[in-house]
């Protein structure tokens, strides 16, 4: 037995190798899996004009479930589409290939700083909820929030994020958000170089995980009737 940090080794992890002996697969299923892989290659490689979905095992250990799922983020997406080309807007959506539910996520796949990502949170103010947008490297600051909202801030539970707001965590965006819902948008006093004010385009997300929508600050301000712009925040000035 060997002690390695705070790690226990009572077992040696077994080899692939070691696995397919002890448990051997059938040959008509090796067959079907190089079948597979070789289908899967090909539509990596370009040579096939079939769509590939990956999802992880644990997401698909239910085929209903799956399927709900990714029905419900169509019609989201579809639900934010028709929002933004109704704000002649519509060109603007993109799609990623990874996700985007973190600001770093988000600003490997568009390929802008992270600073440029604009963050969605939802809060609860007098049993009320208040979505805020802000500039990817700020933080709530609870004092100048409290200044504003006569309150701490405490967000909405994740589990009941997507009941309030229409998305689900990762994809909470300010565009046909769910009634009942105010728009603030984060400004920091320097109005000429400071959060998303700093930027000519900033890039909130688009309704889900996968989207993002590239769109300036003043436009911003005017497709969501954002109630103005408030300074709830700290966090920017690390890194002028």
């Amino acid at each position: 037995m060997v002690f390695i940090m705070s790690f226990k080794i009572i077992k040696k992890i077994p080899e692939p190798d070691e696995i397919k002996q002890e448990y051997p697969v059938p040959e008509s299923l090796t067959q079907k899996k190089k079948e597979i892989d070789k289908e899967v290659a090909d539509v990596i490689s370009g040579n096939s004009d079939k769509f590939l979905v990956i999802i992880g095992p644990c997401s698909a250990d239910n085929e209903d479930a799956v399927l709900d799922y990714t029905e419900r983020l169509a019609k989201v997406n579809e639900k934010v589409k028709e929002f933004l080309i109704s704000n002649n807007l519509g060109d603007r959506l993109t799609e990623h290939a990874e996700t985007i539910d973190t600001v770093e996520h988000a600003a490997q796949q568009i390929g802008c700083t992270e600073p440029e990502i604009a963050k969605t949170l939802s809060f609860v103010v007098d049993e009320k909820p208040v979505i805020v947008v802000m500039a990817g490297d700020g933080r709530v600051n609870s004092s100048k929030f409290k200044t504003l909202f006569h309150t701490k801030p405490h967000m909405v539970p994740r589990d009941q994020v997507e009941s309030i707001t229409g998305f689900q965590p990762g994809g909470v965006c300010p565009f046909a958000i769910n009634d009942g819902v105010e728009v603030y948008l984060d400004e920091i006093p320097i109005w000429l170089d400071v959060s998303m004010k700093r930027f000519e385009y900033v890039h909130p997300a688009g309704g889900n995980e996968f989207t993002s929508v590239r769109i300036t600050p003043s436009e911003l301000e005017a497709v969501t009737g954002a109630e103005g712009w408030c300074d709830v925040c700290k966090g920017w000035e690390d890194t002028e």
